[in-house]
């Protein structure tokens, strides 16, 4: 099985690729989809964020608060790093046991946290997708409820296009227009499939 990288900053469009990679017969694993499943409450990894931010991290239900825990970890760089370096290594573990089950010769892992990761080492490359920094604003108020300056503090903690890019085989581009989207994304799968023989 090929297995790549489906990456890019918050409010990019990687589910939306990754809904056109589905279409054309690439299986797509979402690596948000396994974060939620390892920090479930009684886990070995909600007890180590839980140490780590404390118990005000929780909702009522005794699930971690993900939208709390975010606005802690994107406004101070260092813990940031702190909550990737507990969650990513039990999200790998996580997708390798889904890719295990998988009968499909080509699988992307949908993540915005991938290069330079323990994930990275599952990839054979890397595609990013890139899309302008003000539609990146709009979509993530719209998307996650969060005010301007959120928003801005989210991206300011988040890598640059340059950095994507140095670190991309591939590059999609996603203006907003989803039709362009749609050729841009079947292009990109084209070459993949033509790079690893695959008719």
């Amino acid at each position: 099985m090929l297995i790549f990288g489906l990456t890019g900053g918050s409010g990019v469009g990687k589910t939306t690729v990754g809904e056109i990679f589905k279409e054309n017969g690439i299986y797509v694993v979402r690596a948000d989809e396994s974060a939620r499943r390892v920090e479930a409450a009684g886990t070995q990894c909600f007890d180590e964020l839980v140490a780590m931010f404390g118990e005000g991290i929780l909702r009522g239900d005794g699930e971690i608060d993900r939208r709390e825990l975010a606005k802690i970890v994107f406004s101070d760089e260092k813990k940031l790093k702190i909550l990737n370096r507990i969650t990513h290594h039990y999200i790998k573990f996580d997708i390798m046991r889904e890719l295990r089950g998988v009968d499909c010769r080509i699988a992307a892992i949908d993540g915005a946290v991938i290069i330079g990761s323990p994930v990275q080492e599952l990839c054979e490359f890397i595609v990013t997708v890139e899309t302008p920094y003000e539609e990146r604003i709009r979509r993530i108020i719209e998307r996650d409820g969060l005010s301007p300056a959120e928003a801005r503090a989210r991206l300011a903690a988040q890598p640059d296009d340059d950095f994507y890019r140095r670190n991309s085989r591939f590059v999609i581009y996603n203006g907003g227009d989803h039709a362009e989207l749609r050729r841009n994304t079947e292009r990109a799968i084209e070459e993949i499939k033509a790079e690893v023989c695959i008719e």
